[in-house]
């Protein structure tokens, strides 16, 4: 059976109070959020996302596992490319190009 694309019509926001766990510090978490939206728009487009998810990883998504190094969103692990996929488009499976980005306005 073929699976097709969910239509996103409307914009997902990232809620403040998400609980990840204890070892995760969630006010610099946030501050990230919010530091790598660049235009401040209150939305995290994928090439935001790279900034973010680079500026968190300390250097370990700075190159992929051939030593290559990352510059572009779609050059991240298909893992992270999930993890953006989820927020901004309800499925960790598919992309979403209608909407801006992953929506921060609700993260304090």
């Amino acid at each position: 059976e073929r699976r097709t694309s969910p239509i996103q019509t409307t914009e997902r926001i990232l809620q403040s109070g998400l609980t990840i766990g204890s070892a995760v510090d969630t006010e610099s978490c946030y501050g990230g959020l919010h530091s790598s939206d660049v235009n401040s728009d209150g939305k995290l487009s994928p090439s935001e996302f790279l900034s973010f998810a680079q500026a968190s990883a300390d250097g370990l998504l700075d190159t992929n596992q051939w030593g290559m190094p990352i510059r572009q969103f779609y050059l991240l692990p298909s893992e992270y490319v999930g993890i953006y996929n989820q927020f901004a488009c309800g499925d960790p499976n598919y992309g979403c190009p209608s909407v801006v980005g992953i929506n921060i306005d609700g993260v304090a």
